[in-house]
């Protein structure tokens, strides 16, 4: 029971940083969303900044387990894969009332705190980045793209692209930011 209770809170956090953020959320209304105790909060974490890492630690699994099945592993090419990526989110940011990225959410709330949560918010970005990395090369070797094109740093393009775009998406209400990005990449970056 012991375990489970903590996962109950880590879902419950997840849940509840996403809909509404970090700031706003208190340890109260996470255990009550859990079912669990408040107290039973600190048995598990020592701080809502500990609780925050170990959520964005749960999202950069998830968001791993879905990049490499849609993005690395999916069906047709690596260039069509990533297409469909973009696609996919741009429709469900807009038709499914997506929130964006949780990591890039908390970003904008955490970046500047410093300490545990910064590292750990910088970590999740770079892992999530180099699925973006591994994607560019894989473009490459299908020979969609050219092999002078540096992976490295289009990846990062790609994954800060996308962020910014979903950011400004979310400040106008429009899916015009996505539109200008993938018009971009696809019609000069990535052909």
């Amino acid at each position: 029971m012991r375990g489970k209770n903590r996962e109950k809170i880590v879902e419950a956090g997840f849940r509840l940083f996403y809909e509404k953020g970090f700031a706003v959320t208190g340890i109260q209304e996470i255990a009550t969303a859990s079912g669990v105790p408040k107290g039973s909060f600190y048995n598990y974490f020592d701080s809502k900044t500990e609780f925050v890492s170990v959520v964005l630690r749960l999202y950069a699994e998830r968001q791993s387990e879905y990049l490499q099945r849609n993005l690395i592993e999916g069906d047709g090419s690596p260039r069509a894969r990533l297409e469909a990526l973009f696609e996919t989110w741009k429709t469900q940011f807009f038709e499914q009332e997506s929130l964006g990225c949780l990591a890039g959410n908390l970003c904008q709330e955490l970046a500047n705190n410093g300490g545990e949560v910064q590292a750990t918010l910088d970590g999740v970005l770079n892992e999530l980045q180099a699925f973006y990395v591994s994607a560019v090369r894989a473009i490459q070797e299908a020979g969609e793209i050219s092999v002078d094109l540096d992976a490295e740093n289009t990846g990062a393009f790609l994954f800060d692209g996308w962020q910014g775009a979903m950011l400004r998406a979310k400040a106008t209400g429009s899916p015009k930011p996505f539109a200008q990005f993938t018009d971009l990449v696809f019609g000069q970056v990535l052909r």
